[in-house]
């Protein structure tokens, strides 16, 4: 049983508040998200993306069906407007289909951070406005500040579950229009508001875990059924003197710092991959000491004020998601790449991936101010 102030006929809509176009994906985050705003009074419109998503071979029933059929209940349960939108052919083009492009040219992507730049708060925030809603409100754990007119990015409260790192191209123009209600709340709060709410089907469903769009925890078995045997061709494994000592199934199938499933044994110590060449169809590896780099040149660059820093300055930065905060400092070459040198030598810088830089406010807040994606073949040793 819901709430009785989330009741339909009970709920109590607050006229000063904007009209709020909720992304419901069907999990416990969105149903909390929407749960919340509607408990502060806000007139809610709930949407379903509609994505690409690989079909189950199994036959089974298709976890996007299953996502629908959730999100459109707790709809129908607090009485709001539901919507679904056809996002599956931009989804597909601009999302999966470079995933698979970035793969085959020698680089490990970020499928997340695309989809929330190009989808999530790009396609999104235009049917926001369509549908009359003057705020987009998702389950992201993130938060945002209003100063002096400028938006400013903010980690979330609980550090384990922030997503600011996938949300550092947000501009000033988008900015303006988020809400993120689950920011100041760690995610055990989520799950006990969600008990409070009466979510109990929501609570028992699997979180999802990798990219949305395939079955598994990693990328192999997705590239391996989407790749073609040319671009999953075998060839050398070879030390950065160039001498063989294996041989790669697909350079598609191995990322910069991967140890295991390289396919190599024997040998007195563990070796790494450390790069690609693409041209000779060779994987690099080496020891520990080889997958160190002093730093690496950044592109694709975005800034959450809507201008670059002054450079050279000095910041802290994350190389991957859930990764290590390490100062740094930045460096600008053109308008559109940078230099960043660790001050300590950092491990597995992976092309493809996203860096994000933070500053740090107080009491271990972040906030952050720009990102980018690191380029391939341009690691500073």
């Amino acid at each position: 049983m819901i709430f009785d102030f989330l009741k339909k006929t009970n709920r109590r809509i607050d006229p000063k508040k904007p009209r709020i176009l909720v992304a419901m994906s069907g999990g416990v985050d969105s149903s909390v998200t929407l749960a919340t705003l509607i408990k502060q009074g806000y007139d809610c419109v709930a949407v379903h993306m509609n994505l690409w998503r690989e079909p189950p071979a199994d036959g089974s029933e298709c976890v996007a069906v299953k996502d629908l059929i959730s999100a459109r209940q707790t709809a129908n349960d607090f009485g709001v407007p539901f919507y679904v939108v056809n996002f599956e052919k931009p989804f597909k083009k601009q999302v999966v289909d470079r995933f698979l492009f970035d793969y085959k040219s020698g680089i490990t992507p970020n499928p997340c951070a695309i989809c929330n730049r190009e989808i999530k708060f790009g396609l999104l925030l235009e049917k926001m406005k369509a549908l009359g809603c003057s705020k987009l409100a998702t389950g992201h754990y993130a938060r945002i500040f209003e100063k002096n007119g400028i938006y400013e990015l903010w980690s979330g409260i609980d550090k384990t579950r922030d997503q600011s790192y996938f949300l550092y191209h947000l501009t000033q123009e988008k900015l303006k229009y988020i809400l993120f209600p689950l920011g100041n709340q760690a995610k055990i709060e989520t799950k006990k508001q969600a008990k409070e709410f009466s979510l109990d089907k929501v609570m028992e469903r699997d979180e999802s875990r990798g990219a949305c769009f395939y079955r598994e925890k990693d990328d192999g078995p997705f590239l391996k059924r989407h790749l073609n045997a040319a671009e999953l061709k075998s060839g050398k494994i070879v030390m950065a003197s160039g001498e063989k000592i294996g041989e790669h199934q697909g350079l598609p199938l191995y990322t910069i710092g991967q140890r295991e499933g390289i396919g190599i044994g024997g040998l007195a110590e563990p070796y790494y991959v450390i790069g690609k060449n693409i041209e000779t169809n060779e994987l690099i590896v080496g020891m520990d000491k080889d997958a160190w780099q002093k730093g690496f040149i950044l592109q694709d660059l975005s800034w959450i004020a809507g201008e670059s820093p002054k450079f050279p300055c000095e910041s802290l930065v994350r190389i991957r998601y859930q990764g290590q905060l390490c100062e740094c400092e930045i460096s600008g070459i053109s308008n559109d790449e940078i230099s960043v040198k660790f001050m300590k030598k950092q491990r597995a810088v992976t092309p493809g991936q996203v860096a994000v830089f933070y500053k740090e406010i107080n009491d271990g807040d972040l906030m952050v101010f720009g990102g980018g994606v690191i380029k391939a073949n341009n690691t500073i040793k």
